[in-house]
């Protein structure tokens, strides 16, 4: 199967970034994350942290599912599913999602840092690593990977009890 590379609008490479990240999960992460949260704080929220914890856990999934799409871009174009994602279809290059992914996950990073605290960081880098190390490569082994992959899908529960 031939990719095509094709010059694209500002406007249809910004959206092709917003698909990257796929940011319907990411939200959904995100949300899990601020569930988290809200049960460890018993109503007591201090809003800001809540909100950064939200953006945090935005980005590091936008991050991870970024990287993702890189490792598996080989796949996604034999795939009708995933062929027109933007890397598949060349909206978006290589080298630039993984820009984007460091820009997402330093980001992140920092965020969760100076908003929650070291040890919801260190959580958050392991679902990173745990996400993209372990579960991606996994997925072309054996059915194994669901049960690797249920680890980082876990952990934005935690990260948000953490903060």
């Amino acid at each position: 199967m031939q990719t095509s590379v094709y010059e694209v609008s500002p406007a249809a490479k910004l959206w092709a970034f917003v698909e990257l990240l796929k940011a319907r999960l990411s939200a959904l992460v995100a949300f899990s994350c601020a569930f988290g949260y809200l049960l460890a704080t018993e109503g007591q929220v201090q809003w800001l942290p809540f909100f950064m914890l939200i953006a945090g856990g935005f980005l590091l999934s936008g991050a991870s599912v970024t990287v993702n799409q890189i490792m598996e871009v080989q796949y996604d174009k034999m795939m009708e599913r995933t062929m027109n994602r933007p890397l598949p279809t060349g909206r978006v290059s290589s080298k630039e999602a993984m820009v984007f992914a460091g820009i997402c996950l330093l980001s992140s990073l920092a965020i969760l840092w100076l908003f929650t605290n070291p040890l919801t960081v260190c959580l958050s880098f392991l679902s990173v690593l745990l996400y993209t190390m372990v579960y991606t490569p996994m997925k072309r082994v054996g059915a194994i990977a669901v049960f690797v992959g249920a680890i980082p899908g876990a952990l934005p529960p935690l990260l948000g009890w953490t903060a």
